[in-house]
């Protein structure tokens, strides 16, 4: 039983990423930053590591113990203007719109919090042999999975027309340049030299993850997905090699249920070595 270290696992996509961990025989570690939180939302065979991606000194090596693999769920906190429950009902249900508001700093959280994490990552991640595909050429499988977003280029890009982007790519200034800032960090994790996978998801929503995943490169897919769908595919690519080094969108074919035959849609990607990743996409 490997331990996958889970970031931002009290989030909505990262407490089912636990959960499918679980249900897949994986130990689970949980970064947070309020363990009596956390303690509440998530599973009690989790081990809780309480800690703060935006100060160094918290991440300690005791935090990467036994540690297999990361999966990254960080993302800034997003809530209505207006506020939100307890449980974040109005954000996370995605049907009505509420003009949203950051509340920690995207500089902080998306660039200088993934930064502090790779650093300690690095020092005690190393391919795990076990999973080494040998069919592949012994291509390894990622040690760090990051849930990005999709639009991250978007904002600036010459042609875009903002009345056609989501909201987030349209309000990118309004809340703290929180795309600019993910783009930046998923520059991080690709110059880490850690075998990775970066997934780049269209609107998230609270339906079941039942339909078609379509994947491209590029950042011009617009659409939906499900949280529950994300953090399957996220326990998925931890023994994918199809899936190393790449980076991608992914939205559901809203009308069609249907079986995916995942590692051919990851081989049919192109590695970030062959493909722009950052900056302006054609």
């Amino acid at each position: 039983m490997e331990t996958i270290l889970v970031a931002g696992a009290t989030g909505g996509v990262g407490k089912r990423v636990v959960s499918n961990l679980l249900a897949n025989n994986y130990r689970v570690k949980a970064l947070v930053r309020d363990a009596n939180k956390a303690k509440a939302l998530l599973d009690d065979s989790v081990e809780l590591f309480e800690g703060d991606i935006t100060l160094a000194e918290t991440l300690t090596p005791q935090l990467m113990a036994g540690v297999s693999a990361i999966i990254s769920c960080i993302g800034v906190r997003v809530q209505p203007v207006e506020g939100d429950t307890p449980n974040r009902e109005k954000y996370y249900q995605g049907i009505k719109f509420y003009l949203p508001e950051v509340v920690d700093s995207p500089e902080m959280v998306e660039y200088e919090g993934i930064k502090n994490l790779i650093e300690i990552a690095k020092k005690y991640l190393s391919p795990r042999e076990n999973l080494l595909n040998k069919a592949q050429g012994e291509m390894p499988t990622p040690l760090w999975i990051m849930i990005s977003s999709a639009g991250v280029t978007r904002p600036g890009r010459p042609g875009i027309n903002l009345e056609e982007e989501p909201p987030a790519v349209r309000l990118n200034d309004q809340l703290g340049g929180i795309l600019t800032w993910k783009l930046r960090g998923e520059d991080v994790v690709r110059e880490s030299g850690l075998p990775y996978t970066i997934i780049r998801p269209c609107a998230l929503t609270e339906k079941s993850g039942d339909k078609l995943l379509i994947f491209d490169q590029g950042d011009n897919m617009k659409g939906q997905v499900s949280r529950e769908t994300i953090a399957e595919l996220c326990v998925q690519l931890l023994t994918l090699p199809q899936g190393c080094n790449k980076t991608f969108e992914v939205r559901e074919e809203m009308e069609t249920v249907s079986s995916l035959n995942l590692k051919e849609e990851l081989a049919n990607l192109q590695p970030d070595n062959e493909v722009a990743t950052s900056g302006i996409q054609n």
